[in-house]
């Protein structure tokens, strides 16, 4: 078959400008709907995804199907070095998966200090807002970037939803990470009793 070459060229003009616009109005809806935050558009695959959730603690002992499930929920987002991701006492009860890099927990000294302490750190698959999501209280701690991050956000609505056909593990799994954590900040206070 014949093809007319003199049609290419406009054609090929009309992909790319089509193709512009689309990047354009994308980005812009994404830096909306995140507050500036970066989708990530390179490794937000569900395969990535549901490689990070296997290893993660959340992921353990789900099936195919269900690690699917969540997947399909998670959105991918990055942030710089020094970025805030929550901020102490603020409104939210997503859940958040670490895929890559470390952050920072921190909180406010109250009283007279006034000064912010680095309580724990967090790296590649572990999870926080697990407490946040339970009790629907306002953040007790604020979260920074230490590196470049990126993470699995997965909103309390739609976990909610998926809770309703597949509870017992999920709730198991959160159940879980949630005495983790206790542990762990009874093991912090001891110190600091200990120490102090």
């Amino acid at each position: 078959m014949e093809v007319n070459n003199s049609i290419i060229p406009g054609t090929f003009r009309f992909t790319m400008v089509h193709e512009k616009i689309s990047r354009f109005f994308s980005k812009t809806f994404i830096n909306r709907i995140t507050g500036g935050r970066t989708v990530n558009e390179t490794d937000n695959s569900l395969t990535s995804i549901t490689g990070t959730l296997t290893v993660s603690e959340f992921g353990v002992d789900l099936n195919k199907e269900e690690l699917q499930q969540v997947a399909n929920l998670a959105e991918v987002l990055e942030f710089k070095k020094g970025a805030h991701i929550l901020e102490e006492t603020s409104v939210s009860r997503d859940l958040y998966i670490i895929q890559d890099g470390t952050v920072s927990v921190r909180m406010d000294i109250p009283a007279i200090y006034k000064f912010e302490e680095i309580i724990a750190r967090e790296s590649n698959c572990e999870i926080f807002g697990e407490l946040d999501f339970i009790s629907g209280e306002r953040r007790s701690a604020s979260i920074q970037a230490e590196s470049k991050v990126t993470l699995l956000q997965i909103r309390y609505d739609s976990l909610m939803a998926l809770f309703a056909e597949s509870p017992i593990i999920l709730m198991r799994n959160i159940a879980v990470i949630i005495t983790k954590r206790i542990t762990e900040r009874n093991k912090m206070l001891r110190k600091l009793l200990f120490y102090h």
